[in-house]
C-alpha cells in the first residue's frame, strides 16, 4: 500500500526529491481511490438504495487514511451542499488538507468523486462508522491510532 502524502506539491518541493516522489505516488493513488469510490457507488446503487459492504473493500484496498483524506476533500468542496449532513461536514473539517493550488488550478481537483452527493454522504457515513469502529478495536488491542 502506498503511503499517503497529505502535503502540497510546494511543501514536497521544499523538502526535496524524496518528498516529490512520495507526493507524485500519493497523488496517483488518491486519484485511483477516488475513481474506485466513484465506480463502487455507481455500481452499488440500484436506483432505490445503496448496497452495503463495498466500503470495506475500498478501505482494505486503500487504507483508512487515504479513504478518509479523499472523502474529506470531497466533503470540504461541498460544504454548502445540503445533501451532506452536518456531522459529515464537521468530520471533514477536522481533517487537515493543505491547499495545493498552482495559480488558480487546484491540483487535488482530480480527487473529486463524480457520484450523486446524497449517495456520497451515505458512503461517508459508513466509512466514518468503520473508522470509529477501527479506532475502538485498536484501542482495545492497546494500539495508538494516528488518524
Amino acid at each position: 500500500m502506498i503511503k499517503l502524502y497529505p502535503n502540497s506539491f510546494e511543501t514536497a518541493l521544499k523538502n526535496g526529491n524524496y518528498d516529490i516522489g512520495l507526493y507524485i505516488a500519493s497523488c496517483k493513488e488518491n486519484i485511483k481511490c477516488a475513481r474506485d469510490i466513484e465506480k463502487a457507488i455507481n455500481e452499488n446503487f440500484d436506483g432505490y438504495k445503496l448496497g452495503k459492504g463495498f466500503e470495506k473493500e475500498i478501505i482494505e484496498t486503500y487504507g483508512f487514511q487515504r479513504v478518509n483524506f479523499v472523502l474529506a476533500y470531497n466533503i470540504q468542496q461541498k460544504v454548502n451542499d445540503g445533501r451532506i449532513n452536518t456531522e459529515n461536514k464537521d468530520w471533514a473539517k477536522n481533517i487537515d488538507i493543505e491547499d495545493d493550488k498552482f495559480n488558480s488550478y487546484d491540483r487535488r481537483s482530480e480527487y473529486l468523486i463524480d457520484a450523486d452527493v446524497g449517495l456520497l454522504n451515505i458512503f461517508a457515513n459508513r466509512v466514518i462508522e468503520e473508522t470509529s469502529f477501527q479506532k475502538v478495536e485498536d484501542l482495545d488491542d492497546g494500539l495508538k491510532c494516528s488518524y
